[in-house]
């Protein structure tokens, strides 16, 4: 059993021992990609172990395109399944961080949750919010949760364009916290270009939040599996993470429907029932993939 990290040790005992491999991906990342069609010597020889004989790939379906990447570079006897993400909802509302506590709950509350890098669009999330949040009076109040490699730019974002008041960025959180901002929110934003079941996702979409998520991108096999599983009336979809305008105006349409809000959160749940399962179930899945490996 070998992840991407060790795909020469996972292609060497597939190819020269008689061992049962499973190779394992974690979704598709840009490099993947670019392997396909680069020839450069590392993509060639990548392309070489993606190719070797594998008992099995088991792929995570986070969005990213990974049955159609899969497709293109596996052998032609390797089997594969693609698993989505189990989601566990235990939340406490015991002990609240301050920073959440204090959040003004009168006021549409919209939420980003994720890494803050630039594939997961935290700075088009704040200024999509400033454009909301001036043509709805003050009456929205943005949260963000997470860090990364942008954090300093988006604090300097947040006070660039005077939203400290506006905007409360919590850079780590307890997960039965996380599930709480989510419970507390009234949108939530996910404006990531790589895919959008990732867990964060599959958490808001199994709560029933409103979601504005970008549209797919054919080009790069994005989100096709998330427009498979999620119907068109579950989900507000922008141009691209980029839209911001769109992005704008989805909010402050949403701010303004509170039946429409509740529509697309009585679909979102009720489609999420029917592809998202507990981490004892999704755990399970994969246990029997390989048991069915052994047992042949």
């Amino acid at each position: 059993y070998f992840n991407h990290s060790n795909i020469i040790s996972a292609s060497f005992f597939s190819r020269f021992t008689k061992t049962a491999v499973i190779f394992r991906i974690m979704g598709i990342n840009p490099s993947m990609r670019n392997t396909l069609v680069n020839n450069r010597f590392t993509d060639i020889i990548l392309r070489y172990c993606y190719r070797s004989p594998f008992d099995c790939i088991i792929s995570t379906c986070d969005g990213s395109g990974d049955k159609e990447w899969i497709n293109k570079i596996k052998n032609s006897s390797t089997n594969f399944s693609s698993l989505v993400n189990g989601v566990d909802l235990k939340y406490s509302t015991k002990n609240v961080p301050k920073e959440l506590a204090d959040i003004d709950k009168a006021k549409t509350i919209i939420l980003f949750a994720g890494r803050l890098e630039e594939f997961k669009g935290c700075l088009q999330f704040v200024q999509s919010f400033n454009g909301a949040l001036q043509k709805t009076n003050n009456k929205l109040h943005g949260l963000i949760i997470g860090d990364g490699s942008l954090t300093n730019k988006t604090k300097d974002l947040i006070s660039e364009l005077n939203l400290n008041e506006h905007i409360t960025l919590i850079a780590k959180l307890e997960h039965k916290y996380i599930l709480l901002a989510h419970k507390i929110s009234n949108i939530y934003i996910s404006l990531n270009r790589r895919g959008n079941l990732s867990v964060a996702n599959l958490e808001a979409m199994k709560l029933g939040q409103c979601i504005i998520m970008p549209q797919s991108n054919i080009k790069l096999n994005i989100d096709l599996d998330t427009d498979k599983l999620i119907p068109k009336n579950a989900v507000i979809r922008v141009e691209s993470s980029d839209d911001i305008i769109g992005i704008s105006n989805a909010i402050v349409s949403l701010h303004r429907n509170i039946e429409s809000r509740k529509h697309l959160s009585r679909n979102m749940k009720e489609s999420a029932q029917k592809f998202i399962p507990n981490w004892n179930e999704r755990i399970s899945s994969e246990i029997n993939i390989i048991n069915g490996l052994l047992n042949e």
